[in-house]
């Protein structure tokens, strides 16, 4: 069972996002955001299963799914490239920090 704090609610029953948004804020200055939010783009076979799920129920309508399926190719293909640069980058920022003595 989860501690009380990390499922608070409101008089209403609504969660309280201030807890996520804690959490997600006590990521320390030299972890790399842009390379932890690259890695959490969308992959390609979890967008194309639902979209032919959705499609399959008739929920996604053929226009739509025309539209989503190149939007699943480009980030499938574009994510390791951008993923590696963000990396890179922040290797380059932590050394320049760390010559610096911080």
């Amino acid at each position: 069972m989860l501690p009380p704090k990390l499922h608070t609610r409101d008089a209403r029953g609504a969660f309280d996002w201030r807890i996520t948004l804690q959490a997600a804020s006590g990521a320390g200055r030299s972890t790399n955001r842009l390379a932890v939010g690259l890695g959490m783009m969308p992959r390609g076979e979890v967008g194309l299963v639902f979209t032919a799920i959705g499609k399959s129920f008739r929920v996604i309508t053929d226009d739509l799914f025309s539209t989503i399926v190149p939007m699943v190719i480009v980030t499938t293909l574009i994510s390791p490239p951008l993923l590696q640069l963000a990396l890179r980058s922040g290797e380059k920022r932590q050394a320049e920090s760390d010559a610096q003595g911080k």
